[in-house]
C-alpha cells in the first residue's frame, strides 16, 4: 500500500575568510510515495539533502570571496554503494580541526583527502570521512 509523505531538508554553510564571513543556505521539501518502508524514506531524504549541499555548493561557487574556484562546480558524485551517505558535516569539521591542529592548513587537508579517495572533500563517504579522522588520530 503505497502512501504519500512530505519530507523537508535543509543545509547551510558558513565560510570565513580574512576576517569575513558569508552564510550560504537553502531548505527544500518534496513529496514522495512509499510503500511503507524505512529504507525508502531514507533514500529520499538522502536525495533531498545532497540536493541542498549541491545548492549550496553551488552558491559558494559564484561568490566574490571564491575567486579561485570555477563559476561552476561539477556535480556531486554519488556514493559508489547506495547504501553509503555523504560524510556528515560533524566529520568534516572534525577532520579540519584536527588536521588544524596538526598544524596543516585546509588545502594540504584537501590535497591529502584527494589522494587517498580520490574525491573531493564534500564527496567523500562517511567511512572514508571515519577512515580519515582515525589516520589523523594515529598522526596526532
Amino acid at each position: 500500500m503505497s502512501q504519500t509523505i512530505k519530507i523537508s531538508a535543509g543545509f547551510s554553510d558558513k565560510v570565513s575568510e580574512n576576517y569575513n564571513s558569508q552564510q550560504f543556505s537553502v531548505n527544500l521539501e518534496m513529496e514522495c510515495s512509499i510503500n511503507g518502508k524505512t529504507v525508502e524514506v531514507e533514500a529520499a531524504a538522502d536525495k533531498l539533502f545532497a540536493l541542498c549541499r549541491k545548492i549550496v555548493d553551488r552558491q559558494k561557487g559564484v561568490t566574490p570571496s571564491t575567486e579561485s574556484l570555477p563559476l561552476a562546480q561539477p556535480p556531486k558524485e554519488e556514493p559508489s554503494n547506495q547504501m553509503e551517505s555523504f560524510a556528515s558535516d560533524k566529520q568534516i569539521k572534525c577532520i579540519f580541526g584536527m588536521a588544524k591542529a596538526q598544524g596543516r592548513d585546509s588545502q594540504a587537508i584537501k590535497a591529502l583527502i584527494s589522494t587517498r579517495f580520490g574525491k573531493r572533500v564534500e564527496n567523500i563517504s562517511k567511512a572514508e570521512a571515519s577512515a580519515m579522522i582515525n589516520e589523523l588520530k594515529q598522526a596526532a
